[in-house]
């Protein structure tokens, strides 16, 4: 099986949540983990967030960025696929972000690792593959 592993995904894995062992299984059990080359981006934006907040130091923040890069097998550069990326975005009214992991999963027939609500109900109605995580509601 391949996965593409999205940003909010790897960041679960990474930051330790409820369902980092569970991601870290999955991930194993793949053939590959692939991501488009903005990953770095996404990833590093979502720690810095972490040390602004005094969560993580810069220092733990860059090893939790190398952490990240492990769990991927196979880059993808955005460079490759950005004008089928653009027309999926106006197509679907969605960010150009989340569009290029979407556009990975059905180019390569992988199945998208998402917690992006949005996306996932994307990857849906464009049935594609997906694998979901359920959300816990501590509120009960």
């Amino acid at each position: 099986m391949r996965i593409v592993l999205d940003a909010s995904a790897a960041m679960h894995a990474i930051t330790k949540s409820l369902f980092s062992d569970l991601i870290r299984n999955s991930l194993m059990q793949a053939d590959q983990v692939l991501a488009p080359s903005l990953y770095h981006a996404e990833i590093s934006n979502s720690l810095l967030k972490y040390v602004k907040s005094g969560h993580l130091s810069i220092e733990d923040a860059g090893n939790k960025l190398d952490e990240s890069v492990k769990l991927i097998t196979e880059f993808h550069s955005i460079e490759d696929f950005k004008y089928d990326v653009l027309h999926e975005a106006n197509r679907l009214r969605h960010s150009v972000y989340d569009i290029y992991y979407l556009a990975l999963a059905k180019r390569c027939g992988a199945h998208l690792m998402t917690f992006d609500k949005r996306l996932l109900a994307l990857a849906r109605q464009e049935e594609l593959r997906y694998i979901q995580f359920e959300e816990i509601d501590w509120t009960n």
